[in-house]
């Protein structure tokens, strides 16, 4: 069959990742998709998406992200779906699928004078590689989807364009980058080596490479100003920090070079895979530090001898350099991000490790039998398909999620804290029986002190910690946390409402007003502190306010049965008992079982 092994390529993808079909939406999935007001809007929202900021359609604050391709693709994906997370998990394998196809197809052209199996070995690590599935389970890592399928577009046009040297290709090659361009920002690292493959695997010619180099300016150029403008009308900017003008550049340092050993080791072995990892709020360890240093010096011997093969022409030294440059950017080396470490980042270095570890299976087991090649790799594939399958299953919920990851890396502030939020979440309390709710919220404390332990004064951890003891029935000890977090700016409106409810249920009215009252002016749109709100001017006996806010918590919840009855207790409280009946008849449409 003259296409097996393309269709071996569709099959594995499918086998690998068609258990992420059923799973839910996940982590940032919800501020790119669900919450997003731009995607939402479907293909109307389109325009918006590529003159704002990558953020934009989600909050209000200033953000430094371009990337409308992907926040397109969702829009166009929602405006045809019913809203779920199923056809945008089935496009991401469809995604994952052609990257495939293309990077067997394009190392087939670099290795062409190798074993033919190569780049199907090649392309199969990649795909095989666990490391991958934050990209292809979480729905937002379409950004690294795109960039690199657009990246490797890109590739493949410039080695058909050095066969043939049709202009068509090298325009096409522009189009790519471009495209990648709009997926992620990062992809401006293949400005230097799209014309090194050139270079590398082909005869490049000065002419050529001054064609390469003017094609891929042109949409570096485009790009630029496409952010510019999106960019421009922010009241504020977020500030770009270098690395070595941070407030401890010496610790940036050392942390970066430990996070990249620890990408070396993830690739290595992609195992206990999480989708967080220890941030090191409260200062890293010496141990730590050391790695940190280590991993300075390792990667700087890197560097020497990636730049002695690739000038000797071993595809050791293009691998190493690869790696080293679309490693770059997210290191922390040069610019400080806001992502420490994160697998997904993995994800177009990897080639560089998959292309190494195919080329020396085949040397070392060059004297041995065709069999022995094949087991190896088999193996290989076989230990990264169960690792795979098995993963795909905790990127079901951010419920499932946490709970595992937080076993991962439970030195992971944020971890604990999301985690927190899973076991204290409305929804799944409801779920349980009164014993096992009341050992929920006790975990989820528990989960708390961990996360302000590893980061002090975690304000929305201390926040949380009151919610829970105000579950628990422990208000009391609620009060402080509440009051705390409010101070330190990391309270909201759903503070403010349960701090008034437990002076309410003391029945300290005056305070319960304050509260409730701070919180409908912060958020006027808030149903429940209306209502409240209304209930404490009736005990204050301030009959005039409570019939005002009873009105306003009717026109924000029409359908609530409880505030028809109560305003038409206020009205007859004022005397107005004919104005009273059409409330309380309102009130037993809706709910029967008051007119009793």
């Amino acid at each position: 069959m003259k296409h097996w092994k393309e269709i071996v390529i569709i099959f594995s993808v499918v086998l690998l990742y068609g258990n992420t079909i059923n799973n839910g939406f996940v982590l940032d999935d919800f501020s790119a998709i669900v919450e997003n007001r731009f995607v939402q809007s479907g293909t109307d929202g389109i325009s918006e998406i590529f003159t704002s900021h990558y953020r934009k359609g989600y909050w209000s604050n200033p953000g430094d992200l371009y990337r409308p391709l992907v926040l397109t693709s969702f829009a166009i994906e929602h405006q045809f779906s019913d809203g779920g997370a199923s056809f945008h998990h089935i496009l991401n394998i469809v995604f994952y699928a052609l990257l495939g196809l293309l990077l067997y197809w394009l190392t087939s052209n670099w290795f062409k004078n190798e074993n033919k199996y190569l780049p199907l070995t090649i392309t199969l690590l990649f795909l095989f590689h666990p490391i991958h599935t934050e990209v292809v389970a979480n729905i937002k890592s379409r950004d690294e989807l795109l960039s690199l399928l657009f990246v490797l577009s890109s590739l493949l046009c410039y080695s058909k364009y050095m066969k043939n040297k049709s202009v068509v290709s090298l325009v096409l090659v522009g189009v790519s980058f471009m495209l990648a361009l709009l997926s992620k920002e990062s992809s401006i690292v293949f400005i230097a080596i799209i014309p090194l493959t050139g270079w590398f695997f082909y005869d490049q010619k000065k002419n050529d490479l001054l064609k390469i180099i003017g094609v891929l300016v042109v949409p570096v150029i485009t790009f630029l100003l496409l952010r510019s403008n999106a960019l421009e009308d922010q009241n504020e900017t977020v500030p770009v920090t270098i690395s070595f003008l941070s407030d401890d550049p010496m610790n940036t340092f050392l942390l970066s070079g430990y996070h990249l050993m620890l990408y070396l080791y993830k690739l290595v072995f992609p195992f206990s895979l999480a989708s967080q990892y220890a941030e090191f709020y409260a200062g890293a360890s010496s141990t730590v530090l050391l790695f940190g240093g280590l991993g300075i010096l390792f990667h700087g011997v890197l560097l020497f001898y990636g730049i002695k093969w690739i000038l000797q022409k071993k595809i050791i030294g293009f691998a190493i350099i690869w790696y080293l440059i679309t490693t770059i950017l997210h290191s922390n080396l040069v610019l400080v991000i806001g992502t420490q470490f994160g697998e997904r980042l993995l994800f177009t270095p990897s080639i560089a490790f998959c292309m190494l570890v195919g080329v020396y299976i085949f040397k070392l087991t060059k004297e041995k039998s065709e069999k022995v090649t094949v087991g190896v790799i088999g193996v290989l594939l076989l230990v990264y398909s169960f690792t795979v399958v098995q993963r795909n299953t905790e990127w079901e919920s951010n419920a499932v999620l946490y709970a595992a990851d937080v076993e991962n890396q439970p030195e992971s502030a944020m971890l604990n804290y999301w985690h927190s939020l899973e076991l204290t979440n409305n929804k799944y309390l409801n779920t349980l029986s009164a014993s096992n709710k009341t050992r929920a919220l006790n975990d989820a404390l528990d989960y708390l002190n961990a996360a302000i332990k590893l980061k002090p004064n975690y304000g929305d951890a201390e926040a949380q910690i009151g919610l829970v003891y105000y579950k628990l029935g422990r208000n009391d000890e609620a009060l402080p946390y509440f009051k705390k977090s409010i101070s330190t700016g990391k309270g909201n409106v759903s503070t403010l409402n349960n701090m008034a409810a437990i002076y309410f249920a003391k029945n300290d009215f005056e305070n319960a007003k304050l509260y409730y009252e701070q919180a409908v002016t912060i958020d006027p749109y808030f149903k429940d502190a209306w209502g409240n709100l209304g209930i404490t001017y009736a005990q204050l006996n301030d009959l005039v306010n409570a019939e005002r806010v009873f009105l306003r918590a009717i026109e924000l919840s029409p359908n609530n049965a409880q505030l028809y009855f109560y305003m038409g207790m206020t009205l007859n409280q004022m005397g107005k008992a004919t104005e009273a009946v059409p409330f309380f008849e309102k009130a037993f449409v809706l709910d029967p079982s008051l007119n009793k």
